[in-house]
């Protein structure tokens, strides 16, 4: 059932959070949640503005894996950023996304 509400696949070109953001803009525009699932290397700044591109009123989240960190839930304006360290912690910080 998932795969078939996924609008958008990966594509083996090197795009920005932001260039993802504005596709799904045009892509999926009755879209109502984004989920960005980014590297450790992907700044604040860089979800700052990747989020900014998202249209009003969808719900943005970003899953940022960085190897070792502790699970955790933070805010960048409008965009809820949850990270975590190992792939056993998702359920984790998932949770923490819902409250």
């Amino acid at each position: 059932m998932l795969d078939d509400m996924t609008r958008i696949a990966g594509a083996p070109m090197r795009r920005t959070a932001v260039d993802l953001a504005r596709t799904l803009a045009d892509t999926v525009p009755n879209a109502s949640v984004v989920f960005f699932v980014v590297g450790s290397n992907v700044t604040p700044s860089q979800l700052r503005s990747a989020a900014a591109s998202v249209p009003l009123g969808v719900r943005s989240l970003a899953v940022r894996l960085q190897i070792g960190a502790a699970p955790g839930r933070a805010n960048i304006a409008d965009l809820t950023v949850l990270t975590l360290g190992d792939l056993a912690d998702l359920a984790i910080v998932l949770r923490k996304a819902a409250a």
